[in-house]
């Protein structure tokens, strides 16, 4: 089972599949219509899946809630986006397993696959705050604390990102 969207089998099942592992989570999406942003409301994977009129979420989503076997570099400041290379290459270093994607939009986003899945929540978050201070000394680059949290809705990978229409693309991966 891939562990990040590729695109390959549907969303629907892969989400599924997700859920079936590692616990229910929620999805949702926005679009632009005639200028305006329209967000609509989080639905769990349970609920859409068992409730046919909530079918469609699962091909309109375009918004998923980070996973607990993940962590989530969002970079989006000019200095951050010329440095994604050094960030990468940092990963690779380390030989952590990524997935670094542009976002549609104006940034990355750098998917880091936990190598060990069985932690607890605390556990978790102390992890995603202490690669975050890594990466910080030794790139120099601040990291956006909001992704530190599972609570965290974040753009599909290879969905067509709301405000632009592009797609979430793999851009680098690792290990």
């Amino acid at each position: 089972m891939d562990l990040v969207y590729n695109g390959i089998i549907s969303k629907k099942l892969w989400l599924e599949q997700i859920a079936n592992k590692f616990g229910d989570f929620k999805i949702a999406f926005s679009k632009k219509v005639n200028g305006q942003h329209f967000y609509y409301k989080h639905r769990s994977i349970i609920e859409c899946s068992s409730d046919e009129t909530l079918f469609y979420m699962f091909e309109q989503c375009n918004h998923r809630q980070i996973q607990p076997y993940e962590i989530v570099i969002d970079l989006d400041d000019e200095d951050s986006i010329a440095g994604v290379d050094k960030i990468c290459d940092l990963l690779d270093k380390y030989r952590e397993t990524y997935f670094c994607f542009t976002t549609g939009s104006k940034g990355y986003h750098i998917h880091i696959i936990e190598k060990s899945f069985v932690k607890s929540i605390i556990d978790r978050q102390k992890v995603r705050i202490e690669l975050y201070r890594i990466i910080k000394k030794q790139t120099g680059f601040d990291i956006d604390l909001q992704k530190a949290s599972d609570k965290v809705l974040i753009a599909m990978e290879n969905t067509p990102h709301w405000k632009t229409g592009n797609k979430k693309k793999l851009y680098r991966k690792g290990e």
